[in-house]
């Protein structure tokens, strides 16, 4: 029996296109992952141009989601083993998807493990176990144990998906949790250029800024 995403009420439901995406499937095969992505991809890109940043923010997220998902669970994944990312890439060329690089598919499984939260805002993503308020267990841990380690709350779903895709990979390559909270905050200000071009020195300093800053400011 294939796996179906937990129902919520119609208000929290995540649609795209008149599409309940709560209702995909989780991929249990390759084939399946490879026909899941390519049909979250197109949708996304029927969504009004009003809207076209967050759909290209939550594409990603769930493909992130997709590719741990078939990490962890997928039945044929020793098959394809270190390769998988670089196979997935080419099986989507083929389709005529473009801008899915190995790269931008590692960009998209990293978003998911830094930001898993994002799943609050889909009523319960295509994962197996998946908690729709964070993530996978071992994710969702993980995740709290680096926000515990520096006393920092997770920004919320909806202050996610404020950044631009392109402000989110200069996030996620972000090590350090404190220094990402930062430049989290510095985004949400509306500085951006500082956290496109950060300097040597404006990153040496972000931990002990941080510790300045009034941490309310970036959960408003």
């Amino acid at each position: 029996m294939k796996k179906t995403l937990q129902t919520e009420p119609e208000k929290d439901r995540l649609r795209v296109s008149g599409t309940d995406l709560t209702r995909l499937d989780a991929p249990e095969n390759y084939d399946q992952l490879i026909a899941a992505i390519t049909e979250i991809h197109k949708r996304s890109l029927e969504r009004a141009a009003t809207a076209v940043n967050q759909s290209l923010v939550l594409r990603n997220w769930l493909i992130g989601v997709y590719l741990v998902e078939y990490e962890q669970a997928g039945k044929d994944r020793a098959r394809y083993g270190e390769n998988l990312l670089a196979q997935v890439s080419e099986d989507l060329k083929a389709r005529g998807l473009r801008g899915l690089s190995v790269q931008m598919l590692e960009r998209t499984r990293q978003f998911y493990l830094v930001y898993p939260q994002v799943g609050g805002k889909i009523s319960s993503p295509p994962v197996r176990k998946m908690d729709p308020k964070s993530g996978p267990a071992g994710i969702r841990k993980s995740s709290s144990l680096m926000r515990k380690s520096t006393g920092l709350p997770p920004l919320s779903p909806e202050l996610v998906l404020r950044f631009s895709w392109t402000q989110l990979i200069e996030l996620i390559r972000l090590d350090d949790p404190l220094k990402r909270a930062f430049y989290e905050i510095e985004c949400l200000k509306g500085k951006w250029e500082a956290v496109r071009t950060p300097l040597p020195s404006q990153t040496k300093r972000a931990p002990e800024e941080m510790s300045r800053t009034n941490r309310t400011e970036r959960m408003d």
